[in-house]
């Protein structure tokens, strides 16, 4: 496939190094010089079966003369209405023609068709351990998709880990607050508990490796088990012991809720993004 990648940073970087065990034809557009060489440094693997070629800005990659049959947008919010000003200068006619795959948070199906003209688009909202492979996206597809462009969008998906199909577009906001900025939370807990660990009298070294294990062990736990979060907690959690004395004083202060709450702060945030977006749009459109 012939695969072009708008933004050329880490998401994309790893997106790239799945994919480049198998024959393609990749193209990316980075203004930064670093990103750009980063992506290059991938042909050099052993495993490396695709082409890939770098560009400045939508401008540059004209001069080749290619029409792609995805293109992968993985730039930041902010970067949208200059990319859409970057295809007004451009006036690319194949964009329309092209199936489209946006990991842009806060991007909507029904903007992006305004930008491309396109159809065919899949929205897409991955996670940092996919950096490792070890990510999870949830995406929506068009119902004009067909069968086969949905299947060769799970294909590019799955190079960074779990692919979930989403059943309404809505989700996305949901999903971006619970598994896109997840790994954030997560790593606050684990931050905390070793301030805690490290208040509690073990040195810094023994208790960062004390939690690392804990929470790996715990993890690894809730796969293999066929038990509910919530049911292993009262596997630990002994009446009248260490660790429901610790749960008490957390659900006393309301745990659940401030957890609950941060989310629907997340989820909100990613709705807020969507009407930025919108404004771009329209001030570069009235330019």
């Amino acid at each position: 496939m012939k695969i072009l990648f708008i933004g050329g940073g880490n998401m994309s970087h790893a997106i790239i190094s799945g994919l480049i065990s198998n024959r393609h034809s990749i193209f990316v557009i980075d203004p930064v010089d670093l990103a750009r060489k980063k992506i290059l440094k991938l042909t050099k693997q052993k495993s490396c079966k695709s082409s890939i070629e770098v560009f400045n800005d939508l401008k540059d990659f004209k001069k080749k003369d290619v029409r792609p049959l995805w293109i992968i947008l993985a730039i930041k919010p902010q970067q949208v209405g200059l990319l859409y000003r970057e295809i007004l200068k451009a006036k690319i006619n194949w964009l329309s023609k092209s199936s489209f795959l946006s990991i842009v948070a806060g991007l909507s199906i029904k903007t992006l068709k305004k930008i491309t003209q396109s159809k065919n688009i899949v929205r897409a909202m991955p996670n940092t351990p996919a950096l490792i492979k070890m990510g999870v996206t949830g995406y929506y597809s068009t119902r004009n998709n067909s069968l086969e462009i949905q299947k060769q969008a799970i294909k590019i998906l799955s190079q960074i880990g779990e692919v979930i199909k989403l059943p309404s577009e809505k989700m996305i906001d949901a999903v971006t607050a619970v598994s896109g900025s997840g790994p954030g939370y997560i790593f606050k807990f684990i931050s905390a508990i070793e301030q805690a660990a490290v208040n509690s009298g073990l040195p810094k070294s023994f208790a960062s490796k004390v939690v690392f294990f804990t929470v790996i062990g715990s993890i690894k736990l809730w796969e293999k088990s066929d038990n509910s979060s919530e049911e292993l907690i009262s596997t630990v959690a002994s009446k009248g012991g260490t660790t429901q004395e610790a749960l008490n004083y957390l659900e006393s202060k309301d745990f659940n809720y401030i957890i609950d709450k941060a989310i629907a702060k997340a989820k909100t945030k990613s709705k807020t993004l969507s009407l930025e977006i919108d404004k771009q749009i329209q001030e570069h459109t009235k330019k």
